[in-house]
């Protein structure tokens, strides 16, 4: 197989190096880079299924000498008609016989190429399709959207077990300065014994460069002197002729760029707008091999008192969900059992900072599976972001579980004010396991709550507490607390946050005797509600 870089560098010596005449590889892919029996970095469309022949597939193959063009690998279609066949694939010949049943399979697959600084497109590409001549054929596709599909060229008829080669084929004018999808797909229409299939190899497609800068664009979102809520935004824009990418700028002043900064050749970028009641100016510019786009304005929109927060999916909601959630002065049982994501946002639990409290979730009719487990994130800080340090407070052990617990101290340094509490109930044995804020996942549930988190207040009536110590620490078995009065019960607490231990009837000498060793929280629940924390260390 020739190498593309070999052949791209025919193609840019053949022209002549004037800034008008400048043509590019846009795309190349030679397959050589691909593992086999994958579809390398293509799509794939219409494909068959082994259970209802025929079953069609269109990998990088290196084990079909018949059916390779050049090199090692080329991306070959082949069909089957059963099962003997399918497990006896890597023969050399890869004769397969190809078996039309009533339903029809057509395999499609197909490249999203990102022209959209580029015209006068040009395809070139190796070919070559075994079969019945007449009725088992390759065809050339392209699409603007990657749904709606029109044809190009018919004429890549069986019996051409020779490979045939195609140079500078141009491409649709509609397709200048255009994200468009190319794609092959194959034909086949009669039963055919030793059908070996459809081949494509060596592909390029070239265009020539612009000549002057693009012109400016327009930000569809956010509007122009709009109020929009602060955190996770998607800043839009109208896609523009000659850019091959947009300059994205976003501050907190006139021609900053201190909260985003970067180049990108799509047409929408999240950004996070860290603060509230903030005003920030956002730019987009386009930009080529030339230049940037001239005189592009930017767009001051202000955040209000609200943040965004990002999104985590579910894929099923059939199986475990959140029943309860309890936390500080929280008790919130949920309203559906149906939905992946509940907001109850408007569920208000009012914490103080340096406050230890005991989280628990319940699952809905008891109803876990083994690798279930509860993670619980709080925005500290106020910046719209779940998973900055620090902001993971509590994650279980996956296990098989009714009831999660565990204990959640609310750090000296966290903002004060309302903020975001996420729950998300993951099942860490899906194919998407997720234990981030803002994954997908394939089971579970996510609860979103608010949070308002206050200043520690002073406990003046009761300053014999704060002399309070556990003794003698490290312990070995038997832990003394100097003063227990008005001690209502006593949670220990491990590193992960488990409550590993409660003694309802508070006692002054606690024996721990079955805890390894390590650092434990001794929290001592009062009974006017309020808790002390104490650390100890079990040797």
């Amino acid at each position: 197989m020739k190498r593309i870089l070999f052949l791209a560098g025919l193609l840019l010596s053949s022209m002549t190096l004037t800034k008008a005449q400048i043509s590019t590889v846009i795309f190349a892919d030679d397959f050589e880079a691909a593992s086999p029996y994958t579809i390398g970095n293509w799509e794939t469309d219409s494909f068959g299924n082994i259970s209802g022949f025929p079953f069609n597939w269109f990998y990088v193959r290196a084990d079909c000498p018949i059916n390779l063009i050049n090199g090692t690998k080329s991306m070959q279609i082949v069909s089957i008609d059963n099962v003997a066949a399918y497990q006896n694939v890597s023969l050399a010949s890869c004769n397969y016989s190809n078996k039309r049943s009533s339903a029809q399979f057509i395999p499609l697959v197909y490249k999203k190429i990102e022209a959209h600084a580029y015209k006068d497109l040009k395809l070139s590409y190796k070919w070559k399709c075994g079969g019945q001549p007449g009725f088992d054929y390759g065809e050339l596709m392209y699409s603007l959207n990657g749904n709606d599909w029109y044809s190009l060229k018919k004429d890549l008829n069986a019996g051409n077990a020779n490979t045939q080669t195609v140079i500078d084929y141009i491409l649709p004018e509609e397709l200048n300065y255009k994200t468009f999808y190319i794609g092959w797909r194959f034909i086949h229409n009669i039963t055919v014994t030793g059908q070996p299939g459809f081949t494509i190899d060596d592909i390029v497609i070239t265009g020539t460069n612009p000549v002057t800068v693009p012109d400016c664009t327009s930000i569809t979102y956010p509007v122009a002197g709009g109020s929009i809520n602060a955190g996770l935004q998607i800043i839009t824009w109208n896609q523009v002729e000659r850019a091959s990418g947009y300059k994205v700028t976003v501050g907190t002043a006139f021609g900053a760029s201190d909260i985003y900064n970067n180049t990108v050749s799509t047409f929408s970028q999240e950004v996070n707008l860290p603060s509230k009641n903030t005003s920030y100016y956002i730019k987009v510019v386009p930009t080529n091999l030339v230049g940037d786009a001239v005189g592009c304005q930017s767009n001051i929109v202000t955040t209000n008192n609200s943040y965004n927060y990002c999104t985590a999916p579910i894929l099923d909601n059939r199986f475990e969900k959140i029943a309860n959630v309890n936390f500080a002065d929280i008790n919130n049982t949920s309203t559906s059992t149906n939905s992946t994501y509940q907001d109850y946002i408007s569920v208000i639990g009012n914490v103080e900072k340096e406050g230890t409290y005991t989280f628990t979730a319940t699952a809905v009719n008891g109803l876990s599976y083994d690798g279930d487990q509860i993670i619980v994130w709080i925005d500290f800080n106020q910046n719209g972001i779940l998973d900055d340090a620090g902001e993971r407070v509590l994650i279980t052990d996956p296990g098989k579980e009714a009831t999660w617990t565990g204990s959640i101290t609310i750090p000296a340094d966290a903002k004060q004010g309302t903020t975001r509490m996420r729950v998300r109930l993951n099942d860490t044995s899906s194919e998407l396991p997720s234990d981030i804020p803002c994954g997908t996942s394939v089971y579970g549930q996510i609860q979103d709550f608010t949070l308002n988190i206050k200043e520690k207040i002073m406990d003046t009536s009761n300053n014999n507490r704060v002399g309070i110590s556990v003794y003698p620490n490290p312990f070995k078995n038997i832990l003394s607390i100097s003063n227990t009065d008005n001690v209502k019960s006593i949670s220990i607490i491990d590193i992960a946050g488990r409550v590993v231990k409660t003694i309802g009837k508070a006692s002054k000498d606690i024996n721990l005797s079955e805890l390894k060793s390590g650092l434990y929280l001794v929290n001592l629940h009062y009974n006017d509600g309020s808790m002390r924390t104490l650390k100890a260390i079990k040797k």
